[in-house]
């Protein structure tokens, strides 16, 4: 997949993105009720986190389902303690879905990702997520919201949508996922949580 890399992800977020700064990373406020309105209702069967950083969904989640994490830094120190719980370290070459089998999966969730990558990129991970979900499996991701993000930018008139910001995040708002989404998928809720910081979405896989 084009720019799936750690390499591309660095550039997006910075040298110590996969070097376990994130162990013990958290996202701010406001996570207890996306866990709660975006999280708890999907979990049973088999779960997939892409992009588990430090574990804060990743713990909430914990014995609720079988759980699998992947992510393109090493596996906190704390995970070893989890039951029922699977982490692939994302090689070099791609952090797609690649090792998770086709069809396996009941419910995935991604939060704080999907706001670093490129809108191509995007396009091409919904389609790896599509791959690794059951028939009507639910996928749940955040993007960034530029409107209330932009205040931290010099100029924000500058920028285009799908464009790299200084925070890290690329320009995303609601439109963005009329630009990435592809066949496959049945659009449920595009703002699951309207007064949230960012944006959450949730797909049906057809």
């Amino acid at each position: 997949m084009t720019d799936f890399s750690k390499a591309f992800f660095h550039s997006a977020w910075g040298k110590s993105s996969y070097q376990g700064y994130y162990e013990h990373f958290s996202y701010g406020v406001g996570i207890i009720r996306v866990f709660e309105v975006c999280v708890s209702p999907f979990l049973e069967g088999r779960v997939l986190e892409i992009g588990s950083g430090g574990g804060v969904f990743t713990e909430m989640m914990q014995g609720k389902a079988e759980l699998i994490a992947i992510d393109v830094i090493r596996m906190p120190k704390r995970f070893k303690e989890f039951e029922n719980f699977t982490y692939h370290e994302l090689n070099d070459k791609s952090f797609g879905c690649d090792p998770i089998e086709s069809g396996s999966v009941d419910f995935a969730f991604s939060y704080n990702v999907f706001c670093h990558f490129t809108n191509t990129a995007i396009t091409e991970y919904l389609k790896s997520v599509n791959r690794i979900l059951k028939p009507g499996g639910n996928f749940v991701f955040m993007l960034s919201r530029f409107d209330r993000i932009k205040k931290h930018v010099a100029y924000p008139e500058r920028y285009s949508i799908g464009d790299l910001l200084p925070t890290g995040h690329f320009y995303q708002n609601e439109k963005t996922l009329d630009l990435v989404i592809g066949e496959g998928w049945n659009i449920v809720n595009r703002d699951m949580i309207p007064d949230h910081r960012d944006i959450i979405i949730h797909l049906n896989k057809i």
